[in-house]
């Protein structure tokens, strides 16, 4: 995963997986090296939201 890869660069990379997968036209053969990659981006997804999240309860709570 790139370090410097922005949210919507993975989400984009994220559909573009699982349609692949999803297409029943597709050779069998990588299915499940795209399904890994799939998983590993919506982890960097979450982990990029969870971040975001702290950061604005700690602004906000700096506020008060």
């Amino acid at each position: 995963m790139e370090k410097d890869m922005k949210y919507e660069e993975a989400m984009a990379r994220l559909d573009e997986l699982v349609a692949g997968i999803e297409n029943p036209q597709r050779d069998f053969t990588g299915i499940a090296d795209d399904v890994k990659k799939a998983m590993e981006l919506v982890k960097w997804c979450r982990n990029y939201i969870r971040k975001g999240e702290q950061e604005i309860e700690k602004l906000l709570d700096d506020e008060q």
